[in-house]
């Protein structure tokens, strides 16, 4: 399930993975983060094994701000080479002690309630399921 987010000022439409420990930043999302290590990111020397089996190294991580609904905080964010713009892992869902209810498609943040979209959207807009034949 996806959630809309805002990751140092970038709106991004973020994976809720409960089977993640860490949150992750697809590469290029921000500016800089497309080539080279921005000097402002801590190096790092770590490889991801994705759900799929393969492999891809993340270079570096960063506290980064991150909003979602109305709660703000601080949270470190590893730089990826992933097909979502961002994964919000279980450190930062146990960070904010949310709820994720699945048949309401909500994310419970405190009193707040976010909703959360069953497939993958650009920025917030609606994702369609693809026609098949």
């Amino acid at each position: 399930m996806y959630l809309d987010c805002v990751v140092d000022g970038q709106l991004c439409s973020a994976l809720v993975d409960m089977g993640s420990t860490i949150c992750l930043l697809r590469k290029g999302l921000l500016p800089r983060t497309a080539g080279p290590l921005p000097e402002d990111w801590t190096p790092t020397n770590t490889e991801l094994l994705t759900v799929t089996g393969e492999r891809t190294v993340m270079p570096g991580k960063k506290l980064l701000s991150v909003v979602v609904g109305m709660s703000q905080t601080s949270h470190k964010f590893w730089l990826a080479d992933i097909r979502d713009e961002c994964i919000v892992g279980l450190d930062l869902l146990a960070h904010w002690g949310a709820r994720v209810d699945v048949p309401g498609a909500v994310l419970c943040l405190g009193n707040e309630t976010v909703p959360l979209r069953s497939g993958w959207s650009h920025h917030g807009e609606a994702a369609t399921p693809a026609a098949t034949s």
